[in-house]
């Protein structure tokens, strides 16, 4: 008789864990902010949160390696429009790359998950442009086209409560900007369901994702080493 009660536990407990309400929160300003909602828990993923003496130690370092560069204003705002431009272009092409990757694999995990995802707000706003007009316009036709392609199947695929997507071109823009919003909410048992049946299609994702922002991401590595040994 106890090992029924046991089991009966352990069952209503599994339940009540895949039953448990998961929600994303993604923002994409100045830079990109993501946090998980688990039940009335909420947990920041990017960027990770530090405390008040690291914020302050960073400062610091900051301060610091200002002071010894001994650099210019005029020659520092011309450094860092450049580093900031080709951070932005590796982000369109790591968006671009997802926008042409995720439909097939999310397609099919989505239908056997019978719109048990629901996206709360879906808002993105882009205007390309750019030095080179030929290249923002080429740059906006293909976001255009998997605009195009994606939007009408994440409303046949999940239940979305509210959306605005505006793409333009500026050729009068130096560089192209943007912002977005991503609010989505699932119960955990439809989570571990998509992730299974989408769990290949992912990882070949990842790795591309991952590969089109090495470069950038090496850079940024010998950067934060160079300053290491300047320190």
């Amino acid at each position: 008789m106890a090992g029924w009660i046991i089991l009966a536990v352990v069952l209503l407990i599994l339940a009540a864990l895949l039953a448990l309400p998961v929600s994303l929160h993604a923002l994409w300003q100045e830079g990109l902010t993501l946090r998980l909602g688990i039940g009335p828990v909420s947990i920041p993923l990017y960027p990770p949160e530090t405390d008040a003496g690291e914020q302050a130690e960073n400062k610091a370092e900051q301060k610091k390696e200002t002071d010894k560069t001994g650099s210019s204003a005029k020659e520092e705002g011309k450094a860092q429009p450049k580093g900031q431009k080709k951070g932005l272009d590796c982000r369109l092409r790591q968006i671009q790359y997802s926008l042409e990757t995720l439909p097939p694999v999310l397609r099919k995990a989505l239908r056997r998950a019978r719109r048990k995802l629901v996206v709360d707000n879906l808002r993105l706003q882009l205007v390309f442009g750019g030095e080179d007009p030929a290249d923002s316009a080429m740059a906006y036709g293909r976001a255009q086209a998997a605009a195009n392609a994606l939007f009408p199947l994440v409303q046949e695929l999940l239940t979305v409560r509210k959306s605005d997507i505006r793409l333009s071109l500026d050729f009068q823009q130096e560089r192209t900007v943007g912002e977005g919003e991503l609010l989505l909410h699932a119960r955990v048992g439809s989570l571990l369901w998509i992730g299974l049946c989408a769990a290949g299609g992912l990882l070949r994702w990842y790795t591309g994702f991952r590969k089109i922002g090495a470069p950038e991401e090496k850079e940024e590595q010998v950067k934060k080493t160079k300053q290491a040994h300047a320190a």
